[in-house]
């Protein structure tokens, strides 16, 4: 069988590109992980290729057992055009298509795809999306400009009603997403899986990273954007003795290139410089593992619920107790963090913070708690690891019934 991969990619060998975002991250998690389900089911014969975008210049490799072949370029439309044109014309009739709102671009380089997914259909084509995105709430939180919050909003239930319509099984990360989409029974809820990583010491990790040994850390992880609510914990968190903030991320490759956006990485820099908050850029991968070692807790301060953190599976990943917005309670609607909860005697208030209060007296909860947060990320990560979702994956695409 043949898997053609419509999709942003990260660099050759590795999964954190800094080239790339979340997307092409856990597109290339997603297939390595199928790759090891191969080898435990009889469906050693799926051939993986992968259209990949353009990064430095186009190339064709082959990287374990996958191809992969850079050509179309993000943000052009004849570049997206001819993507789905090749994608069409391909032999493969199974299309694993991830979409991520701005991941070709804008979002009108998106709906370049719509009419390809119609002759995709017609063609008896089997698409099947992994939508990383389903937006609910205010378009407004990411979206300055009035026009386009009026427009995406009339838009959203006709997109996706549209997406679902068009394709044959669309996968999404948490229930609370399936339920946006109206339950669909197209619609499949296969969580966003935690890898397993090495966990090093905590006191190498720290002197190797200059840290102090006898301060506790909280750590932001992943690119700077608004709706993150980076600026909004910068505001509530106070300095004090003992406890320091780790802003662990730089500002996102394919929107640097906007004044608007970079005065508000900048502005981000000034402010935690201000609050004594320490700040790293971009960590490449082979430093991910001293900074979630050598930390304490993992901070996810969302103003908005609208996709599955990969942040927040990287805490699983090394057992990282979390601290989540009270805007992100969505996710205790799935039943495995329902059963994570009871199994470590927590509740969602406890893991949640409001994001217009001052923060101090949660972080002294959860520090003086920090056993019991840990052991609900362990929990986690038995639940979500790829080694069980890996074959859910592999389930779905070679389910030519769905």
């Amino acid at each position: 069988m043949q898997l053609l991969v419509v999709s942003s990619y990260p660099e050759k060998s590795v999964i954190h590109g800094e080239k790339t975002v979340g997307v092409a991250n856990y597109t290339k998690a997603t297939l390595l992980a199928l790759e090891n389900a191969m080898l435990d089911e009889t469906n050693s014969d799926l051939q993986i290729k992968v259209f990949a975008e353009q990064l430095d210049k186009p190339e064709i490799y082959t990287e374990n057992t996958i191809t992969v072949e850079r050509f179309w370029k993000r943000g052009s439309a004849k570049s997206i055009i001819n993507l789905f044109i090749r994608t069409m014309r391909d032999p493969a009739n199974t299309i694993l298509l991830p979409i991520e709102m701005y991941m070709f671009g804008s979002f009108l380089h998106l709906l370049i795809a719509f009419p390809f997914l119609l002759l995709f259909k017609i063609k008896r084509k089997r698409v099947i999306l992994v939508l990383h995105q389903v937006l609910g709430g205010n378009i407004s939180t990411f979206e300055k400009n009035k026009l386009k919050v009026f427009v995406y909003s009339a838009m959203r239930s006709v997109f996706y009603k549209s997406l679902i319509a068009l394709t044959s099984v669309a996968i999404v990360f948490e229930d609370e997403f399936k339920h946006r989409l109206g339950n669909s029974k197209k619609v499949s809820v296969i969580p966003h899986a935690v890898i397993k990583e090495d966990i090093l010491d905590k006191d190498t990790c720290k002197q190797k990273l200059g840290l102090d040994a006898n301060t506790k850390y909280l750590f932001y992880f992943g690119y700077l954007s608004p709706y993150k609510g980076i600026e909004e914990l910068l505001t509530i968190w106070e300095p004090y003795n003992g406890v320091q903030l780790i802003i662990g991320g730089g500002g996102n490759p394919n929107h640097m290139n906007k004044p608007e956006y970079k005065a508000f990485v900048d502005g981000i820099m000034q402010q935690a410089k201000e609050k004594n908050v320490l700040t790293t850029g971009f960590i490449p991968q082979e430093q991910m593992s001293l900074y979630f070692s050598a930390v304490d807790i993992v901070i996810l301060p969302y103003t908005v619920f609208m996709s599955s953190s990969g942040p927040l599976s990287h805490a699983f990943s090394y057992n990282k107790g979390v601290l989540l917005s009270s805007n992100l309670k969505g996710y205790f609607n799935s039943e495995d963090m329902q059963n994570a909860l009871e199994q470590t005697g927590l509740s969602v208030d406890d893991l949640c913070f409001d994001l217009n209060k001052p923060i101090k007296n949660k972080v002294e909860w959860a520090l003086q708690n920090q056993d019991k947060l840990e052991q609900f990320s362990k929990t986690m990560f038995q639940l979500r690891n790829w080694d069980v979702l890996g074959k859910e994956y592999n389930r779905v695409i070679m389910d030519k019934a769905i």
